[in-house]
């Protein structure tokens, strides 16, 4: 016999329900349940590779910061000193009087340069160019950042404020060299004797150009023969450059007295003493 099930109803009567029919509220409550957290579940896995994937590109970003923040600066001096064939010659030294006066001296400048593989639009980055650097030539400067070539000279030794407007354009492919500039603090007060350079650094005239090998000497060739390269104190250490050193001529230009490690601080003073000089 069917059981049925009364209901109080709120006029005090009553409902008589089968059995059979009482379940099917539970039962239709229990499957949206089932319903509800399968979406849940669904959500948290999708919530998962979402935040997977966010995690991928965050570390595939900070990997390429750290890229350009410590490799990349020096394959961009590996490009412009070595695989690009820039030579870049050692540190010029200084010329001086007999009084310890610079005559000629050597400061480091930036040069400008382009890879012309990285460029996404020449034309625009020459119009820039020009824009900021008008002594430059648009045509010159295009077919060198049409090239294709890793490395392209655009200008050499500009100043720090031409430096801060080729960096305000935020061009791609286009970088910076340190390179050593002669300059003559005295004007020309014996130019006619000292000479000068050409832009790599190289005398072509009076003493730069004489004493080119002594001045410059990129293979220490003539450090060695004098005796000027080797272990040196440096701050408390050992290291290996050029020693400072002063060599007296006579009048056929032999060596009469070499003087080694010496400090610039009172050297002039010391050496005219030695040979018997007014000081």
């Amino acid at each position: 016999m069917t059981r049925e099930l009364a209901l109080n109803t709120a006029d005090r009567g009553r409902v008589y329900i089968p059995e059979e029919m009482a379940g099917f509220g539970g039962t239709a409550r229990h499957q949206r349940g089932r319903t509800n957290a399968a979406m849940i579940e669904q959500s948290r896995n999708r919530l998962t590779v979402a935040v997977a994937l966010f995690s991928l590109c965050f570390l595939v970003l900070a990997g390429r910061l750290l890229y350009l923040g410590f490799v990349a600066p020096g394959n961009e001096r590996g490009v412009a000193s070595g695989a690009a064939g820039v030579h870049r010659p050692m540190h010029r030294v200084d010329i001086v009087d007999r009084n310890g006066v610079i005559l000629a001296t050597n400061l480091l400048t930036p040069s400008l340069y382009a890879d012309a593989r990285h460029l996404p639009d020449p034309e625009s980055a020459a119009r820039r160019l020009v824009t900021v650097l008008p002594d430059l030539n648009y045509r010159t400067v295009l077919e060198r950042l049409e090239s294709g070539r890793a490395f392209v000279w655009l200008k050499r030794n500009i100043t720090p404020t031409q430096k801060a407007l080729v960096n305000n354009l935020g061009i791609p492919g286009v970088g910076f060299v340190d390179e050593p500039h002669r300059v003559y603090p005295q004007g020309r007060l014996l130019s006619h004797a000292l000479g000068y350079v050409d832009i790599d650094d190289h005398g072509i005239a009076g003493i730069e150009k004489h004493f080119n090998a002594l001045l410059s000497d990129p293979d220490r060739h003539v450090h060695e023969l004098y005796g000027t390269f080797g272990e040196k104190q440096l701050y408390g250490r050992t290291v290996q450059g050029v020693i400072r050193a002063t060599f007296v001529l006579d009048e056929q230009g032999v060596i009469e007295r070499a003087f080694y490690n010496i400090k610039a601080t009172g050297h002039v003073a010391m050496l005219r003493k030695r040979l018997g000089l007014a000081v």
